[in-house]
């Protein structure tokens, strides 16, 4: 009985501790005057079952509390206080005027038993400062001009996806196949790794991509959890976050790297080797470990994996939701890019402060409280954005921008700490569509993303006359020859027809490709005389030349003279049931039927079955098929 009455007691001790520690840490905003939503044991304000996103949790509280008139909002993470800026002001002085009092995000990390960790988002105080410092400098322009040609391989290679989809009519999964994009620029510009995962999708890095951004184990969400919730407890377990298969995967992959690159003598213009660079340095304490490099790579993929295809992803469907302002956002993302660098957005970051004082206010804001910038509450603010749900681009002209305060729009971040990995992806853009000016080929001005094509997606003019009015300007402005882009890809047009004449005759053997896309294995039917290249166009082209002599095709003149009576009896017909003619069809029957006995063996008649296959066939894919492809593959 006495046991049972003890435990009794020690359990009820331990239950109004508890409870008055609760009570004591959830007091911590109203003791500062600082507005808060009303919290509740044991998560505070933050429910870890909810399946809604950070980001729109943050955002309804900001509504509220602005629609109240208030300029910052308190909360409690669990036990943990944390502070919510709402008046842009207070935004602007925390990301860069008083950086100095918020130099930490907060995030738990522990370099020996969760080394991917230990990463530029993850580190703190001088620890943060120094290897921002040496990273900084493999992110210079000249840097990241080294990366381009693996940029540019890895778009060719989605310009060859892209081309098989139109070849094959499937629907296209827009967010696969811009995530096959940016793990290959990734795998390409990090590691030196060449995944084509258009071609091979379940490689290593989109599996371990998918990982990333997918469910995590329950000891993996426990220790994330214990993380978020109390650093010092975390590292008091030695908790870690990433799974243990993925941390192999990046160490080892790094260590291979360096190992084969060591004993090869070889370098490559990549990230990676940057690194080792770096890692080689005279002073022992600017040099990087392999684990360091094992987790500066995995952020670098962590943080252009996920958010640069969503971006993209999200981007198409509004351009496609949206094609009257197509025109309109490429010219303002053209003033954007030309303005300023990007960076990648993280719609909240947690900031480990020292003692700050708000300005305009008592409150004192102590060391160890995080902040969470608002950045969704801010963007869908219909103070600062009428409407805000709706897609509208003129929200960004240089005259509404300059209505309203310059910290509510923060997708790349703001101050010391904005992502450093992002201005990769922009800046290939910016270099390739410099590719005739370095030339000195007269160009007209690229708009990004479609370069100087039309949009791929609109059906407004047919492709000849686009080619004509890019011929009609540059030959007014006096040139013999422009430049044009498709993308990021560089397109050479001749003017003056003693250019043409040197392209398609004289100097024919630098000029023997038409570069249009074919593939034997997956789609045969493109692997004609048109597409194919370099020798085996060859080849075929030898063996077609004698079917196509004049003794050849005199041969087939009885057959050419049989479909001219076919189609003499539909004229008479139509005479004399005096009625209108489609011309365009007549003509159509009569070359179908011509291919179709001369090529096929086949008396077809279009004129008396013009629902027969070859009929149907045939207006399908100079419909459909070739029109989508040459939109797609020529736009000028």
């Amino acid at each position: 009985m006495s046991f049972f009455i003890d435990f009794l007691v020690i359990f009820l001790t331990f239950v109004v501790g508890l409870y008055s520690y609760y009570q004591y840490a959830f007091s911590y905003w109203r003791k500062k005057g600082v507005p808060y939503p009303e919290p509740s044991i044991p998560f505070g304000n933050w429910c870890c079952k909810s399946d809604e996103y950070i980001g729109f949790k943050i955002k309804k509280r900001y509504d509220e509390f602005k629609t109240k008139g208030h300029k910052h909002v308190g909360f409690y993470f669990f036990t943990s206080p944390s502070y919510v800026p709402i008046h842009p002001d207070y935004v602007k002085r925390i990301l860069a005027t008083d950086y100095r009092c918020f130099a930490d995000r907060g995030f738990y990390y522990n370099e020996k038993h969760d080394p991917l960790s230990a990463h530029l988002f993850h580190l703190e105080n001088e620890r943060w400062k120094k290897v921002r410092a040496k990273l900084t400098p493999s992110f210079s322009s000249a840097k990241i001009k080294l990366m381009f040609p693996s940029l540019l391989g890895v778009a060719r290679q989605l310009q060859t996806a892209v081309d098989d989809y139109f070849v094959k009519r499937t629907p296209i999964d827009c967010k696969e196949m811009f995530a096959c994009f940016t793990t290959d620029v990734i795998g390409s510009c990090a590691f030196g790794v060449d995944c084509n995962s258009f071609e091979n999708p379940n490689n290593d890095f989109r599996r371990y991509g998918k990982r990333i951004t997918g469910t995590l184990t329950k000891a993996n969400t426990l220790g994330s959890i214990i993380a978020l919730a109390n650093k010092s407890l975390a590292r008091f377990l030695n908790v870690t976050v990433t799974p243990s298969e993925m941390t192999k995967f990046f160490v080892g992959l790094v260590k291979d790297t360096i190992e084969y690159r060591e004993k090869n003598n070889v370098t490559a213009k990549d990230f990676m080797q940057l690194l080792i660079v770096q890692k080689c340095n005279e002073d022992p304490s600017e040099r990087f470990t392999v684990e360091e490099m094992a987790a500066h790579t995995f952020i670098f993929f962590f943080a252009g994996f996920e958010t640069s295809s969503s971006t993209m992803t999200f981007c198409l469907y509004e351009l496609a939701r949206h094609p009257s302002l197509q025109d309109k956002v490429r010219e303002e993302i053209n003033a954007v890019l030309a303005k300023h660098d990007g960076h990648v957005t993280y719609d909240a970051e947690f900031l480990e402060t020292l003692d700050y004082k708000v300005p305009g206010t008592d409150v004192t804001i102590n060391k160890g409280t995080s902040v969470m910038v608002p950045v969704l509450g801010l963007h869908y603010d219909a103070e600062y954005y009428p409407n805000p749900h709706c897609f509208d681009p003129e929200r960004f002209s240089e005259e509404s921008k300059k209505t309203r305060h310059s910290f509510t729009y923060l997708p790349f971040g703001a101050g010391p700490k904005s992502c450093l990995v992002s201005i990769v992806f922009y800046a290939a853009f910016k270099h390739a569509f410099g590719f005739w000016d370095r030339a000195n080929v007269p160009c007209i001005k690229a708009s990004f993303p479609f370069g100087t094509s039309e949009n791929p997606f609109s059906r407004r003019e047919y492709i000849g006359f686009r080619i004509k009015r890019r011929y009609d300007q540059f030959k007014a402005s006096g040139h013999k020859h422009g430049g044009l882009y498709f993308f990021a890809c560089p397109v050479y047009l001749p003017v003056y027809v003693d250019y043409i004449k040197n392209i398609m005759a004289k100097d024919f053997r630098y000029f023997t490709d038409r570069g249009v896309y074919c593939n034997e294995k997956i789609d045969p039917l493109t692997a004609n005389l048109f597409f194919l290249a370099g020798d085996r166009w060859k080849t075929i082209r030898t063996k077609l030349t004698p079917a196509f002599t004049s003794s050849k095709v005199k041969t087939m003149f009885p057959i050419l003279v049989q479909c001219g009576r076919h189609l003499e009896r539909a004229m008479k017909e139509i005479c004399t049931k005096d009625v209108e003619f489609e011309a365009k069809q007549i003509s159509s029957c009569y070359t179908i039927d011509v291919i179709g006995s001369c090529a096929f063996c086949l008396d077809i008649n279009s004129f008396t079955n013009p629902e027969n296959e070859f009929v149907k066939q045939g207006e399908m894919y100079f419909r459909d098929t070739l029109s989508d492809y040459s939109k797609l593959k020529s736009l000028w």
